[in-house]
């Protein structure tokens, strides 16, 4: 379950970090 519940939380992480990256990847197409 612990194995589980850490493997989860780096595909969220992942999951952020691709959201922020494409965020500001739009951003910076607007400017």
């Amino acid at each position: 379950m612990a194995v589980f519940c850490t493997q989860n939380s780096a595909k969220e992480l992942k999951r952020q970090a691709m959201l922020a990256s494409r965020l500001a990847y739009q951003k910076a197409k607007k400017q």
